[in-house]
């Protein structure tokens, strides 16, 4: 398996200093908890100065325990708690409350900053930190068989994350995908009580698509997918097909596309593939054209996005798509990422980082729908 990083956006500011240099005290040992993590989770927002929810604060819950023995350690001497750090710590309280696993090494309040967005990618509104409202910045994890971990969370408004909760009462995985793209062909049709569906049907694509960048999809999926949405900062693409259909796009937003792609094109064999190549981007090109010769990195973008709307460009794709394999597509993005032109803030990992605590192979939590989408929303 092999994979892209996209980060498109500079790490965000802390709004206040997280890091201390002084030393902390030692925390008990974990073994005098019952439970480590949510003792873990307790000490930390003793750490900042910051009270558990109230249902965990009865004597015999281990946050709670946690919490109690970090109030002691860390009297007088609390670190500052910023908005990331209250995500970071209800970020960490959801993953223990669905039994899903939560890396710590990579996924810091710092982290949380850099994710962080102003419009959500599937809505396209800004986005507040108003609790409960539709456009209320909301960390989701965009496979829900894998961990709270990075590359694999994605910040969406609470109306999108709530939808997407819905969707994974009856599935999972690829099914997520599927059951998005079922719901984008069906949006514009009124439901039993004559009511349409809360997202629109490019806003169902562009949510699975969201989704498909993390996911392990088919080929033959991934050749019906337009690309609607770019990954967001710091979003993992795992699949070298899908990577491919990201790296040809953002090409046409920098200057010098030409020549690399020339190169691209060389570097495949004589024959359908070459011709294939050459036929999508020589069509993807006319839309980027057809959109005026001088735009900045930013309407660039908006164009791109626009011009896979175009159903030429999507029948050509899949032509393309239909004669690539992995390998294949894998060696092109890489051939791009590693070049004089290679696109910035685009990082390519091997294969084994792909999908480095992501806890794959950790069985499901037995949870229902409902009570996912409640602990859905970061205050």
């Amino acid at each position: 398996m092999s994979q892209t990083v996209f980060a498109f956006d500079p790490p965000a500011r802390l709004s206040a200093r997280i890091a201390t240099s002084r030393p902390e005290p030692p925390r008990p040992a974990a073994t005098a908890a019952p439970d480590p993590i949510a003792f873990a989770i307790g000490w930390d927002h003793a750490r900042y100065g910051i009270t558990p929810p109230a249902t965990l604060l009865h004597q015999a819950n281990p946050v709670r325990q946690g919490w109690s023995a970090g109030r002691s350690a860390f009297a007088g001497r609390r670190r500052a708690a910023t908005p990331v750090v209250h995500d970071w710590l209800d970020l960490r309280l959801q993953a223990w409350r669905l039994g899903v696993a939560f890396e710590d090494v990579q996924v810091t309040p710092h982290f949380l900053a850099q994710i962080a967005a102003t419009h959500c990618p599937v809505t396209g509104k800004a986005l507040t930190r108003t609790a409960g409202a539709d456009d209320q910045a909301t960390i989701v994890r965009l496979n829900d068989e894998a961990a709270f971990a990075a590359g694999n969370l994605a910040v969406l408004s609470l109306r999108a994350a709530r939808e997407l909760a819905r969707l994974r009462q009856h599935a999972s995985g690829a099914q997520v995908v599927q059951e998005a793209l079922g719901r984008a062909a069906q949006a514009d049709v009124p439901t039993v009580d004559g009511r349409g569906q809360e997202l629109s049907a490019s806003q169902w694509q562009r949510l699975a698509a969201m989704c498909s960048y993390t996911t392990a999809v088919p080929d033959s999926m991934l050749a019906e997918l337009p690309l609607s949405v770019l990954p967001p900062n710091r979003v993992r693409v795992l699949q070298p097909l899908q990577a491919l259909q990201v790296v040809l796009t953002l090409l046409f937003c920098q200057n010098g596309y030409a020549r690399t792609l020339c190169d691209l094109a060389a570097r495949l064999p004589a024959g359908a593939s070459r011709r294939a190549f050459q036929v999508f981007m020589h069509t993807l090109l006319a839309r980027r054209l057809s959109e005026g010769a001088v735009l900045t990195r930013a309407d660039a973008r908006v164009a791109m996005l626009r011009a896979w709307t175009h159903p030429l460009v999507c029948q050509r794709w899949r032509a393309l798509a239909g004669v690539l394999d992995r390998a294949m597509a894998g060696q092109l993005v890489q051939r791009t990422l590693r070049s004089g032109d290679s696109l910035a803030g685009c990082t390519w990992l091997d294969p084994e980082l792909a999908t480095q605590g992501w806890a794959l192979d950790a069985p499901a939590p037995c949870l229902s729908g409902e009570r996912a989408e409640d602990l859905l929303a970061m205050h």
